[in-house]
C-alpha cells in the first residue's frame, strides 16, 4: 500500500511538472513564436528557478488541504491562475515582490479554512420547486429584455461578439437589468444546468442547453459559453471523486489538443482564446495593475465607497489608465481583487481584501457538503474565478454574483423531503 501510494504521488507531481512545462511553451509560443505585443520573453534564470520552486511550495498547501469541502475551486485557480502567473513571472523578468503579492492572499486564504465536524450556518427549510420556479422565471425575463433589446438580431460568430455587444449592449444593461443579466449568466443559467445534469434530467438538462445557447447569441458574451463547458467538466471530475492526477492530466490533453488543433488546421482562435486569454492576459494585467500603482497613488476606494472622503486622483477610470498604460487607449483593462485591493490601498488593500475573503470561505465551505458538492461548486466557481482574475472584491460580491451565489447555494441547502 505505500508503495502504491509513493508511486502515485510521484505521478502526480510529474502530472504537475508536465503540465507547467507545457504553459511554458505556451508562454514562449505567444511571446516569441506567435510575436504577440502583449507579452515579452526575457528569462533571468534565478526567477524561472523560484517559480518553479514556487509552484511546488504552493502545490504543497493545496495538497495539505485538501479535505476542505471547497478544494475543488482552489484546485482550478490553481491551474488557471496561480500557475500561469508564475509562468509569467518566471518568462517575463517581473519583480518577485509582485509575484509574492499575487501568491500569498491565496495561500492565507486557503490556510484560514477550517473543516467543520457540524454546520454552524443554519439551514432554512424551502420548497426547491418553487426556488427552481423562480429561478426559472428570472432567465425568462431577462432572456425576454435581451430579445427585446436586440430586436431579435443575434449573433452566433465569435469574431464579430465585439461589434455586436459594442451596439445592443448599452440597450440590453439598462437599469436593473445590468445586474440581473449578469447574475443569471453566471449563477442562475449555471445553477438550473448544474442541478439538471445532477437529476440526470434530459428534459431539464436540455431546456438549460438552449437557454445557454440563447443567453449567448443575444449578448456575444464567449464567457458564458465557457461557463457552460465548465459545469461538464466539473460533473466529470465530480463523478471521479475530484481525482488530482486526472485533473491534471485533462489539463494537459486539453492544452496538448490545442496546438493540435493549430497544426492540423491552421486555427489559432482555440488556443489564442483558451491560452493565452484564459491564462496569461489575466496574470500580464495583474502584473501591470501593481507595476502601475507601485509608482503611482493609489485610489482608496475613491472610485466608489469612498469618493465623499477622497478625491479621485486620475481623469479617466482605473480599467482604461491600465489599457492607456499597456499602449491600448480605448481598452478596459480588469484584473482581480489582488491587483486592485493594491490599487486601493498598497499591501494594506491585499491585507484587508485577503481578511475579508477569509470569513466569505469559510462561510463558503461550511455550506458545501458531500450531497450537494457538484452544484454548489458548479454555482459558486465562476463568480470566485471573476475575484481572482477580472475584478474587485466589492464588485464582484455585487455584480458579478458572488453574494448571490452564496444565497443561493444557502437556499439549495435547505431541508425539504420532496422530490423534484
Amino acid at each position: 500500500m505505500k508503495n502504491y501510494l509513493s508511486i502515485s504521488n510521484k505521478i502526480e507531481w510529474l502530472l504537475l511538472i508536465i503540465l507547467k512545462s507545457i504553459l511554458d511553451y505556451g508562454y514562449f509560443y505567444w511571446a516569441e513564436v506567435y510575436d504577440s505585443r502583449e507579452f515579452n520573453f526575457d528569462v533571468v534564470l534565478s526567477k524561472y528557478i523560484f517559480g518553479w520552486v514556487l509552484t511546488f511550495l504552493v502545490y504543497k498547501v493545496l495538497l495539505y488541504k485538501k479535505e476542505i469541502q471547497i478544494f475543488p475551486i482552489f484546485f482550478l485557480v490553481f491551474v488557471l491562475y496561480i500557475l500561469p502567473c508564475n509562468i509569467y513571472y518566471g518568462l517575463s523578468n517581473q519583480k518577485t515582490l509582485f509575484l509574492l503579492f499575487l501568491i500569498t492572499p491565496y495561500i492565507i486564504v486557503l490556510l484560514s479554512i477550517k473543516e467543520c465536524s457540524q454546520k454552524l450556518i443554519p439551514t432554512i427549510n424551502i420548497n426547491k420547486k418553487y426556488l427552481l420556479a423562480l429561478i426559472g422565471l428570472i432567465v425568462f425575463i431577462v432572456i425576454g429584455n435581451l430579445f427585446y433589446s436586440t430586436n431579435g438580431n443575434f449573433i452566433i460568430n465569435f469574431r464579430k461578439v465585439y461589434e455586436f455587444r459594442a451596439l445592443y449592449d448599452p440597450l440590453s444593461t439598462k437599469g436593473f437589468f445590468g445586474y440581473l443579466n449578469i447574475w443569471t449568466y453566471k449563477v442562475f443559467a449555471v445553477f438550473l444546468l448544474a442541478f439538471s445534469i445532477h437529476k440526470k434530467n434530459f428534459i431539464y438538462i436540455t431546456i438549460s442547453l438552449i437557454t445557454f445557447i440563447l443567453l449567448f447569441i443575444f449578448t456575444g458574451h464567449k464567457s458564458i459559453i465557457f461557463s457552460c463547458c465548465l459545469i461538464f467538466i466539473i460533473y466529470v471530475f465530480y463523478i471521479f471523486s475530484w481525482n488530482r492526477k486526472l485533473m491534471l492530466f485533462s489539463f494537459i490533453l486539453a492544452f496538448i489538443g490545442l496546438f493540435i488543433i493549430k497544426i492540423l488546421f491552421d486555427e489559432i482562435h482555440p488556443l489564442s482564446y483558451l491560452m493565452r486569454r484564459l491564462l496569461f492576459v489575466p496574470s500580464m494585467l495583474s502584473f501591470s495593475y501593481l507595476e502601475f500603482f507601485f509608482n503611482n497613488d493609489f485610489i482608496y476606494w475613491s472610485n466608489s465607497i469612498l469618493k465623499t472622503f477622497f478625491n479621485y486622483p486620475y481623469e479617466y477610470k482605473y480599467p482604461a489608465i491600465i489599457g492607456n498604460y499597456l499602449g491600448y487607449p480605448g481598452m478596459n483593462a480588469n484584473s482581480g481583487f489582488i491587483s486592485t485591493g493594491y490599487m486601493h490601498a498598497g499591501v494594506w488593500g491585499i491585507i484587508l481584501y485577503t481578511t475579508i475573503l477569509s470569513i466569505v470561505f469559510n462561510i463558503i465551505n461550511n455550506l458545501i457538503t458531500s450531497n450537494n458538492k457538484f452544484v454548489t461548486i458548479s454555482v459558486i466557481i465562476v463568480p470566485i474565478y471573476t475575484l481572482f482574475v477580472i475584478s474587485d472584491l466589492p464588485t464582484t460580491m455585487l455584480t458579478h454574483g458572488l453574494f448571490i451565489s452564496i444565497i443561493l447555494i444557502w437556499l439549495y441547502n435547505g431541508k425539504n423531503n420532496e422530490k423534484i
